[in-house]
């Protein structure tokens, strides 16, 4: 079994054999894909840090190469970095956000041309769900229900047909 923790990342090659399958699988179906290839140097730490910048630059050209249409480094908050990258990326850069990145309108100054949240909107939702049980618990009240209502008739109107 596969596992981000003794293997953070595929081997270079093999991932470029998928990005590169992937895109003639979706040409030869005649399907408008696109791949944002994802590189996680940053996220899991891969690497020694003085050379993590040359490894996801290097994996960066070399998905582009196969067939790649941006390239996604989760893990990367610097605006120094995220510069770096966008200047020797020879493609579009998508970042995901997290706290202590560049606001979004930053970003976008800086060269990013998508920006991701990950998670942390399911993680945010998570949070709001402990209070909600911990206010209900110790208190008896649902104040953070109140706060936070979604009405009903809106959350139905996202599931009917247009």
């Amino acid at each position: 079994m596969f596992s981000v923790l003794t293997h953070p990342l595929y081997e270079l090659e093999a991932q470029g054999t998928r990005i590169a399958a992937a895109r003639q699988e979706a040409k030869l179906a005649g399907l408008s894909l696109v791949i944002n290839a994802r590189i996680d140097t940053y996220l899991f730490q891969v690497g020694e840090e003085s050379i993590r910048l040359q490894e996801t630059l290097r994996r960066a050209r070399a998905y582009l190469e196969a067939g790649a249409d941006s390239i996604f480094v989760p893990g990367v908050i610097e605006p120094d970095l995220i510069q770096t990258l966008v200047c020797e990326i020879p493609g579009p850069l998508n970042i995901m956000v997290a706290p202590g990145a560049p606001l979004v309108p930053e970003l976008f100054k800086l060269g990013v041309a998508r920006i991701s949240i990950g998670p942390a909107a399911m993680l945010a939702t998570m949070g709001l769900m402990r209070e909600i049980a911990n206010e209900l618990r110790a208190e008896g009240t649902y104040e953070q229900l109140t706060q936070h209502a979604y009405g009903i008739g809106d959350a139905m109107r996202l599931f009917r047909e247009k």
